[in-house]
């Protein structure tokens, strides 16, 4: 695999059943990055096999669009190995997802992200917020933009606020 940056990873498989010869890294519009992570889980283990499982299914996925009548891989998808974090500590492994998401918006390529846990989504919007600086989404459902606590903590360091919620009950 020859990519215009460093990437020593293992390659599992590519996405929706292509291969390299299919398309390659120069050609694709779109790059997959699959990030099995799983440390920061809170209820149950195993989010480190989605991105895997992902390719698996995507092979057996539907690659004709009957809306645009065209081959989902026309538009170029290149599947890059998955990451791996062996004895990393969770901020390297953040600074690693950011720099190869970078690398990718860098080379005008849209990520496309299988992940593992919510904690590797800063990494990833700190990188395409680099690129395009008004990325944001005010809200989602009347809900403050990102919607997920953890992310948005990590982000960006804010003060903790405590709100009570009230416990009232109709009858």
């Amino acid at each position: 695999m020859s990519l215009p940056f460093e990437y020593d990873q293992m390659m599992v498989g590519e996405f929706g059943g292509t291969t390299p010869t299919t398309t390659d890294f120069a050609r694709a519009r779109v790059v997959i990055l699959p990030i099995p992570l799983d440390r920061t889980t809170s209820y149950v283990p195993g989010t480190r096999n989605g991105p895997h499982e992902i390719l698996v299914a995507s092979s057996h996925m539907e690659l004709w669009d009957e809306e645009t009548q065209t081959d989902v891989h026309s538009i170029g998808i290149y599947t890059l190995p998955e990451m791996e974090f062996p004895f990393a500590s969770m901020d390297e492994v953040v600074g690693e997802i950011r720099r190869v998401a970078a690398e990718l918006v860098k080379h005008d390529k849209f990520p496309f992200i299988l992940g593992g846990e919510h904690s590797i989504t800063p990494a990833v919007v700190a990188a395409l917020a680099a690129k395009h600086p008004g990325l944001s989404r005010s809200s989602t459902r009347g809900r403050p933009r990102w919607g997920f606590a953890a992310c948005r903590r990590r982000k960006r360091p804010r003060p903790r606020r405590c709100r009570r919620r009230s416990s009232t009950t109709s009858t």
